[in-house]
């Protein structure tokens, strides 16, 4: 609404303009004001899709550090494992899955992802490095066991994200053979 200045007169006669010209203003600025109603709801629709893109970020990576955490502690135990193992490891390059466990390091590697609940097939991969300039043999004390865990389902919940990135959760460990 308009307020209603009313025109004062100069002791002369005249028309004192300024009282005139601040009822133009007040009656130029209500339309702008009046055509707000939807506002507040384009606002809301341009911003909406970006904020809930940032908090299912969030949450992805909170879910992508657990798995990375958790793939290197399996990893640290199964390179321990493998590193006080009564039968040496027979190639300088074992790779495999920890659903059904053989040997004491998958078994140590698969008893740190049972309580974890990490969905999908996860393998591992055990690289031998040989200290001394040998590249191959059975494994001796002072050699490196470098353990790889790989979680490759990894599924994100960002709907706009999970088209163009799939990301692999590495867990990685390297003890000393002993």
């Amino acid at each position: 609404m308009a307020a209603e200045v009313p025109l004062r007169f100069a002791g002369d006669g005249n028309v004192d303009w300024s009282s005139l010209t601040a009822q133009v203003k007040v009656r130029a600025m209500t339309p702008i004001m009046k055509n707000q109603t939807g506002q507040v709801l384009v606002e809301l629709a341009l911003v909406l899709p970006f904020l809930a893109m940032f908090v299912f970020g969030i949450f992805d990576f909170g879910r992508w550090m657990y798995g990375a955490n958790t793939l290197n502690h399996a990893a640290g135990a199964g390179a321990r494992a493998a590193a006080v193992m009564t039968t040496p490891l027979p190639t300088p390059v074992t790779s495999g899955r920890v659903d059904a466990p053989t040997n004491d390091m998958e078994r140590a590697i698969n008893l740190n992802l049972l309580s974890s609940k990490l969905t999908g097939s996860v393998t591992y991969d055990v690289q031998i490095i040989y200290s001394g300039g040998r590249t191959v043999g059975p494994t001796q004390a002072g050699d490196l066991v470098h353990v790889t865990v790989r979680w490759p389902t990894f599924q994100l919940v960002n709907p706009m994200l999970k088209s163009l990135y799939s990301p692999t959760v590495l867990g990685e460990a390297t003890v000393r053979y002993e």
